[in-house]
């Protein structure tokens, strides 16, 4: 058992690696201006209870990525969100967009099961309100599939990892974004000189 949970772990990380840099869905940005998007993966009870009213503040909304099968359940670190406030984020505008139901890894599924996973989401969401319009896609803990990546992209308009990142030019919208900064926020330029 041990053996195998060490090769799906290769896997996932050989996999993501690889998603990073085999661009199946190349998207030219034209923004005149600098954009900022604010996700919230896994929906604690949190981000509607606190993260909502800040965004609120600022007349912003954000995308909450949800898991079916989180909702109402204690994750170990949180309280998951409820159905209830799942149907509020989406009628006072936030997106609610999709991850896998179970909030397996997609490393660990293959196309069939991906394909589950993501109907069972679907469900799920539009028994809650139908209006709702799931279009995005974000990775269960951030990791891409080289694998998945062409059959998500078939079902989702974007899918995303957690790679922090300034984006500018083409990106990948099935799994942006390209270009890291470290964790500071801070992105070096290429050719300046060493502090001495």
């Amino acid at each position: 058992m041990t053996m195998r949970r060490d090769w799906s772990a290769l896997k996932a990380r050989v996999s993501n690696r690889l998603s990073r840099h085999i661009c199946t869905a190349p998207f030219r940005l034209r923004n005149k201006g600098p954009m900022v998007s604010f996700t919230f993966d896994d929906t604690p009870k949190s981000a509607a209870a606190v993260g909502v009213p800040i965004l609120d503040a600022y007349h912003a909304r954000a995308t909450f990525y949800v898991a079916g099968g989180l909702v109402d359940k204690w994750s170990g670190h949180w309280d998951g969100i409820s159905a209830d406030q799942i149907v509020a984020l989406h009628r006072q505008g936030h997106e609610i967009a999709c991850h896998t139901f179970s909030h397996t890894r997609t490393t660990d599924l293959d196309a069939a099961a991906l394909a589950a996973e993501i109907e069972d989401n679907r469900r799920y969401l539009l028994a809650l309100d139908p209006s709702i319009r799931v279009e995005n896609f974000a990775y269960p803990y951030g990791l891409g599939s080289v694998l998945r990546k062409a059959q998500l992209k078939k079902i989702f308009r974007s899918s995303r990892g957690i790679i922090r990142s300034v984006n500018s030019g083409v990106v990948d919208l099935q799994f942006p974004p390209r270009r890291p900064i470290d964790q500071s926020g801070y992105r070096p330029r290429r050719n300046r000189p060493p502090v001495r």
